[in-house]
């Protein structure tokens, strides 16, 4: 019985006698366009063109015929795909995707950004503002502004500049009790007391400035915080 190749997939498959060449026809895993090919035939050809698998009536092809391939000498010569051969159009056009627009990301917030504020605020407790940094006279305003957004921003920033001053007051004396015996450590310990001092005057002014000209910045380090709102 005769030995049958046949094209899937763009690969050639076999070889399988006639038997299961009809078989593979007639319960469709091999559609009848499929090409096929044997000792003895001069080219492939679609199964359903050959007296052999004619036992169904062959469908109108989708494609057009594939190109004439050269007699194979003693094998069935290589598969190959005629897909694009035989459907593109000399016409046909190939139009590519629209290119997707990149991604873009929104910055975030700068939370050190100057806030919009209202003038007339800044006008009438700009010197409440003010008295926030002077130490404990950020109760003050406390007492007199606590309906200005303002003034209970800058009495927020110096209430952390009051206890972060508080706290490093503490943590001094602690160090010097500690260390204020031993020998050079002691003299170093002693310059700490000056330097906190100079730490938060520098912050004082600066909140100041800031109160002075009607802005709401947040002090450098610790002005983030909020314990009064």
């Amino acid at each position: 019985m005769s030995q049958w190749y046949y094209a899937q997939e763009n690969q050639q498959q076999g070889p399988i006698n006639e038997a299961e060449m009809k078989e593979f026809l007639a319960v469709g895993k091999l559609p009848p366009t499929v090409l096929v090919w044997k000792e003895g035939m001069a080219n492939w050809a679609m199964a359903n063109s050959l007296p052999e698998f004619q036992f169904r009536p062959p469908p109108v092809p989708s494609v057009k015929p594939m190109a004439p391939m050269g007699p194979p000498p003693s094998a069935p010569a290589p598969f190959t795909p005629f897909v694009a051969a035989t459907t593109a159009s000399p016409t046909a056009t190939t139009t590519a995707p629209a290119a997707k627009p990149a991604a873009t990301t929104e910055p975030a917030p700068d939370s050190t950004a100057e806030v919009e504020i209202d003038p007339d605020d800044v006008n009438k407790n700009k010197a409440m503002a003010i008295l926030a940094y002077l130490s404990l006279l950020f109760i003050i305003p406390m007492l007199v502004a606590k309906e200005s957004p303002f003034a209970k921003y800058h009495t927020n920033q110096g209430m952390i500049l009051f206890i972060a001053g508080f706290i490093l007051m503490i943590a001094f004396s602690i160090l010097s009790a500690v260390v204020g015996s031993l020998p050079f450590v002691g003299v170093v310990a002693s310059l700490f007391w000056p330097l906190g001092t100079a730490i938060w005057l520098v912050f004082s002014v600066i909140g100041i400035l800031n109160a002075a000209k009607g802005e709401r910045k947040p002090l450098p380090y610790i002005g983030h915080y909020t314990i009064y709102s």
